[in-house]
């Protein structure tokens, strides 16, 4: 918004904008009647469950040389993002969260997983692309896992703007033991957790030591859960 003053150049300007925010929210308002009037959308609550539904699910790997689950551990929380692409060679899984747990934030957070895929199809440098959607969305965690084949090991790439600042942690496992590995957007306390119990779990499937961690989750802690075993 411009407010108007004296000099007729700026009266002219505030008039511009003003008239291009009018154009643009009627160009999204069309747009949105007519996906809903083309009954590919129930209403406008379908059309954002049908966005967010394009990143957001489970994902089960189950390859000769690795298998994996990410999930969250109940419904999927506001705000959250996660997702698994094939990168060069291997498999890239990444998951976080955006400021709040708000719808918006939730499709913000959608916005961020469609946004490094993008990147990462034209990005060679892993690094800096997930530097650039970490500053480019504000996004509070992020998190990134890269699973190499023969034999199976790991790097995780990490930016947390709340606890360890803005730049990139970066850590390699040099190989994934048969009892697994754990990755997280949890808080550190339950991940020490997870870390014990998964010692005692019995060797089941990846979906069946998932549902395990779910089960010892407490009330309100709730997050998007990677494991991995060679």
């Amino acid at each position: 918004s411009i407010r108007t003053g004296l000099i007729e150049e700026f009266n002219d300007l505030g008039n511009t904008f003003r008239t291009m925010t009018s154009l643009l929210f009627d160009t999204l308002d069309r747009i949105r009647k007519t996906l809903i009037e083309q009954e590919q959308f129930r209403n406008t609550d379908d059309l954002m469950s049908t966005f967010r539904s394009e990143v957001y699910g489970a994902v089960d790997v189950d390859l000769e040389w690795i298998k994996a689950r990410m999930a969250p551990l109940r419904g999927h929380p506001r705000g959250y993002f996660y997702k698994q692409i094939e990168y060069k060679n291997g498999l890239l899984f990444f998951m976080g969260w955006v400021h709040e747990s708000s719808e918006p934030d939730d499709l913000v957070g959608s916005a961020v997983a469609r946004y490094l895929t993008n990147r990462l199809s034209i990005e060679e440098n892993l690094e800096n692309a997930l530097d650039d959607t970490f500053n480019v969305f504000g996004v509070r965690k992020l998190l990134a896992v890269q699973i190499l084949p023969n034999p199976a090991h790991a790097v995780q790439y990490l930016l947390d703007s709340e606890h360890r600042g803005a730049e990139i942690s970066k850590e390699e496992f040099g190989s994934i033991p048969g009892r697994g590995l754990i990755f997280h957007t949890l808080s550190e306390t339950f991940g020490q957790r997870i870390e014990t119990a998964l010692r005692h779990m019995e060797q089941g499937s990846v979906t069946s030591v998932h549902e395990e961690i779910r089960s010892i989750a407490l009330p309100g802690e709730d997050g998007v859960v990677l494991f991995v075993r060679g």
